[in-house]
């Protein structure tokens, strides 16, 4: 929903009159109550946190504010205008999230214009996004005069450092993700707006008329989040080199991607640059990853087909390998991941047996 939709309650511990009403009423999670009632002298610390939101300025209609310049950008012929203040209000009330795909579009649009405080706007952007764990902590390419070791020249003794014999066992590789993910992540937060929407009608399909007015914008936001963070990691792997492209990928492949396409970018790098230990350990999660997230849709599609009665339509839309998406194809109840069946029978560059 992004940052704007969240917001923080604070009550006066002076002013609490022991009732109960609220910790009566209000709901928790999985059985937990979120409030409970203390005595006055335990809370009293607590009382900074009220005197400091009484001090806050009412915010306004922030969400109109930035929906309208949003339509301004795309679909306005305004010029540079209208970015200045869309791209002010998003780091105002921290919505740094929305920015590269701002930046973006102001680069395509206004490749002639002086840059200088666009590229200013992306350095903060970045910044906060990497305090925020929503991008990876910088990673410098290690310099080698030599140039990168790609392919070992014996193949047959590639994957043996010195000394290690043959018959020895070797440790198996773990795959290393950047440790400033922060949950819910990315891939958490679309599975768990997709879980809210109407469910799919066996009967009638989309349920248009059930269909939330904001839920082609969410999709679709959550759809370019992902687009521009793979564009990106694909940006720094030609302009950076293997070791920053790399966390990247990791990164973005930490936050559960619905979409195969990162790890596919990956593996390759991976295949590129002779890795075959991290290959192998992509390849292996690649496949445990999604044919785990296959085999919940499967159930979540045969659980619903059997309430409306038509568990048959299920069972063979599943035999046939079918895709089984709503809302105009913004959504997808079904994937079958072909990319299951392709990376089972990807093999890296060299293989011990050879």
């Amino acid at each position: 929903m992004g940052f704007l939709y969240k917001f923080t309650m604070t009550v006066s511990a002076y002013d609490c009159t022991g009732c109960g009403s609220c910790a009566n009423v209000c709901p928790g999670k999985k059985g937990a109550k979120a409030l409970a009632m203390e005595n006055m002298e335990a809370n009293a610390g607590e009382q900074k946190y009220f005197d400091y939101a009484e001090k806050q300025k009412a915010k306004g209609n922030i969400v109109e504010a930035l929906n309208y310049y949003a339509k301004v950008i795309n679909h306005g012929d305004l010029g540079v205008k209208p970015f200045v203040p869309y791209i002010e209000l998003c780091m105002e009330h921290d919505e740094w999230e929305k920015l590269p795909a701002c930046i973006k579009v102001y680069r395509k649009r206004f490749p002639k214009e002086n840059s200088g405080w666009i590229d200013k706007i992306e350095k903060k952007t970045i910044e906060q996004l990497r305090r925020q764990g929503l991008l990876p902590i910088e990673v410098k390419e290690q310099q080698n005069p030599k140039g990168p070791k790609i392919c070992p020249s014996n193949p047959k003794t590639a994957d043996f450092p010195k000394g290690e014999k043959k018959g020895q066992q070797k440790k198996p590789f773990v795959l290393t993700f950047p440790t400033n993910i922060k949950h819910p992540t990315l891939g958490e937060r679309y599975d768990e707006y997709c879980a809210s929407l109407p469910p799919f009608d066996f009967y009638e399909g989309d349920n248009e008329d059930k269909i939330p007015v904001d839920a082609d914008m969410e999709i679709s936001d959550y759809l370019n989040r992902l687009a521009d963070t793979l564009a990106y990691c694909r940006d720094v792997e030609k302009k950076q080199g293997f070791v920053a492209a790399e966390q990247y990928y990791l990164f973005l492949i930490g936050h559960h991607p619905w979409e195969p396409d990162a790890y596919d970018d990956l593996l390759e790098l991976y295949r590129n640059n002779g890795k075959n230990d991290a290959f192998e350990a992509l390849r292996l999660y690649s496949i445990d990853h999604f044919s785990k997230r296959r085999e919940r849709m499967e159930r979540q599609l045969t659980i619903l087909a059997e309430q409306q009665g038509v568990k048959e339509m299920a069972t063979e839309a599943i035999r046939k390998g079918e895709k089984v998406s709503y809302f105009r194809g913004l959504f997808t109840l079904y994937d079958p991941f072909p990319c299951i069946e392709h990376w089972q029978r990807l093999m890296p560059i060299f293989s011990r047996s050879e």
